[in-house]
């Protein structure tokens, strides 16, 4: 093989019967506008949002289903209680593939969290990378206690999905 060592200008097309870019060589300012870069060769990246208006209630409920052919993986689960809960009264929000939880312990929210806190859930980094097909459940437990519970409940969760 070759070696160039020293800088090399190519005036017209360059070609060859197979190459290894380095990473990072190839930046987004070096794709054509007009490229037309087929979907299925590209990473999306999805934010899912489940949203309770009102007094939060517990429930089950799916919010994504995973479609890339090359799966899928959870990058993020935030949620934020727009009104606090009072008293003893408890909200805890999971994410689950099949019944069991993909965080390191479900995001909780007592009167001692302020409304509008946000809260980024602990990913259990052996369950985050997802198959095709996988349905993502948010569940919500709302326990009243001797409170109230708090209100307007939204959570977020981010998957990004590998190009097929």
């Amino acid at each position: 093989m070759s070696r160039i060592e020293d800088s090399l200008h190519v005036s017209g097309h360059l070609s060859a019967a197979s190459m290894s870019v380095p990473d990072n060589t190839i930046k987004d300012s070096a794709v054509a506008s007009d490229a037309n870069i087929s979907a299925a060769k590209l990473q999306h990246q999805h934010h899912f949002t489940y949203v309770q208006d009102g007094t939060v209630a517990s429930a089950t409920t799916p919010v994504s289903l995973v479609r890339a052919q090359g799966g899928g993986t959870v990058i993020d689960v935030i949620a934020v209680l727009k009104t606090a809960n009072t008293g003893d009264a408890t909200v805890s929000v999971d994410v689950q593939v099949g019944g069991t939880s993909i965080l390191t312990s479900p995001i909780q929210f007592t009167s001692a969290d302020p409304g509008g806190t946000v809260k980024k859930a602990t990913l259990d980094s052996s369950k985050v990378s997802r198959n095709q097909n996988d349905v993502l459940d948010v569940v919500v437990t709302a326990s009243v206690g001797t409170g109230s519970l708090g209100q307007d409940l939204l959570v977020m969760v981010v998957v990004r999905e590998g190009a097929d």
